[in-house]
């Protein structure tokens, strides 16, 4: 459904639509708005203004738009859409609680999911591939996917499990493959492979397993292709981002602690 709201410009007065979901009334919801207009919004911070949303009723909102130049008010119209985040009761509230990120709440739409995907993604902690290997392989996906909700999450495990902080900075520039250590190149190249070709090529394949052992290419291999999965996900449900990483120690203390 689509509201036309009536703003004053240079010019005179013109219309701006909104794309609005009439079930995404709550409180939650709103705010997910706020968020996605203030990051990507043609008057989002930063620029030559900024919006802000506010709840009406029968749930839609209206930008109230507090500054603005000619280069601005004069943007092509641009219709948003917002895919709200779920209900909890109280069974989707005791699951979100396991792993508290929204990306998990998004998850929470699906019946029986979550918790069995929160339990695969997080079984590669206990791989047979050294953490080292699976945050640089996870931070790679999300350079090459353009996932910025990836990096958010696993820039900080990165470092922490050993990478340095400008190693870090060339691993998620999709532009650069070549490194000092010719094993990190191999892996590189193969994750890059797998993600942009949805398979990697047998001369990326035979170059990795050089380097290692075909038990941890299987892992590699299942590693970038869920974190694939997880990219898309996370952009095509337009999932906020987190107001920073989660605390990845009692995370894997709770999913520990869960039966399926």
């Amino acid at each position: 459904m689509h509201q036309k709201v009536a703003l004053d410009g240079p010019g005179g007065r013109y219309h701006r639509p909104v794309l609005v979901d009439i079930a995404a009334c709550a409180a939650s919801a709103a705010h997910v708005v706020n968020q996605r207009l203030r990051r990507r919004g043609p008057w989002s911070q930063g620029r030559a203004g900024y919006a802000d949303v506010s709840l009406t009723k029968c749930g839609h909102r209206r930008p109230a738009f507090t500054r603005r130049t000619a280069h601005t008010a004069y943007r092509k119209e641009i219709d948003m859409t917002v895919f709200p985040f779920p209900d909890l009761d109280g069974q989707k509230e005791a699951e979100y609680k396991v792993f508290p990120i929204n990306l998990t709440r998004m998850l929470l739409h699906t019946q029986g999911q979550t918790l069995p995907y929160l339990k695969f993604a997080l079984s590669f902690r206990n791989a047979k591939i050294p953490p080292l290997v699976r945050e640089r392989v996870i931070v790679r996906v999300g350079a090459v996917a353009g996932c910025e909700y990836q990096l958010v999450q696993h820039k900080t495990e990165a470092l922490r499990t050993g990478t340095s902080q400008e190693l870090l900075a060339d691993l998620v520039n999709p532009g650069h493959q070549q490194f000092d250590d010719p094993a990190l190149t191999a892996l590189v190249i193969y994750v890059d492979s797998l993600v942009t070709n949805i398979g990697a090529q047998p001369e990326a394949l035979d170059a990795v397993r050089k380097h290692f052992s075909d038990n941890q290419v299987a892992e590699i291999t299942l590693l970038a292709g869920t974190y694939v999965l997880c990219a898309a996900f996370l952009k095509s449900l337009q999932v906020p981002l987190d107001d920073g990483p989660v605390d990845w120690a009692a995370a894997d203390a709770n999913v520990r602690r869960v039966t399926l």
